[in-house]
């Protein structure tokens, strides 16, 4: 069963999850190992990351009312009303400085926390590191792939869907459908070189499981695109 990532999407609920985080780890420090001056630094990251959002809000609020502003001087019908500057923001002080890449030195320490031998689940759902699962119909699954052309490659996405990796297939001209790659990201650069003569290449897909290495749900559609070598 996969799992989402249980860091949340959204940054207003990555403040949330990064301050329970941050609140509850002290609680399972000595018992983890985890050292004082990590814990530290947890906090001031939390910190600082939730002013970062929050101000961000009143910025980008400040920006609407300024844009209204402009666009009034610009074109209101009203030409006897004046037009009038918004406020800008005083934003309060800022918390303690620290580098960027929070969110990758939290997936680091909790990588630290899930190798500790006294780690266990029920410290997990406390700190908010297990990811919900989330159900795959790998019979149903199929990709939907879209071809483009940029520096003499062709280009070729799809969306995951919840698998793990993809085969691609390919039949360049009049040949047949052949294996070219298998693939566990989202995009991938068909680095064969383009013919001299215009030429459709075709391509389709199919959705790989990783534990099995099987195929599994449906071929994508056949998706086809002309090219040619650039001169």
């Amino acid at each position: 069963m996969k799992k989402k990532s249980y860091i949340p999407d959204s940054d207003s609920a990555k403040v949330s999850w990064l301050n329970n985080f941050a609140a509850q780890l002290p609680n399972f420090a000595n018992l983890l190992s985890i050292p004082s001056k990590e814990l530290e630094n947890l906090h001031k990251d939390a910190a600082m990351f939730e002013y970062a959002v929050e101000t961000l809000e009143m910025v980008k609020n400040y920006s609407q009312h300024y844009v209204a502003f402009k666009d009034s001087l610009r074109s209101s019908e009203d030409a006897g009303s004046a037009a009038i500057i918004p406020t800008s923001p005083i934003l309060p002080p800022p918390p303690t400085m620290v580098n960027s890449g929070i969110f990758g030195r939290v997936r680091r320490l909790v990588k630290v926390i899930k190798l500790s031998n006294s780690y266990n689940e029920s410290i997990g759902r406390s700190l908010g590191i297990i990811g919900e699962e989330v159900f795959v119909d790998l019979d149903s699954l199929q990709p939907e792939i879209k071809l483009t052309l940029s520096g003499g490659r062709v280009v070729i996405k799809w969306r995951k869907q919840g698998a793990d990796s993809i085969n691609i297939y390919v039949k360049r001209g009049e040949g047949d459908f052949v294996f070219l790659t298998n693939d566990p990201r989202s995009e991938y650069q068909d680095r064969t070189p383009l013919p001299e003569n215009n030429t459709t290449w075709y391509y389709m897909g199919i959705f790989v499981r990783d534990d099995t290495g099987q195929e599994v749900g449906q071929y994508s559609e056949q998706t086809s695109i002309q090219v040619k070598k650039m001169r």
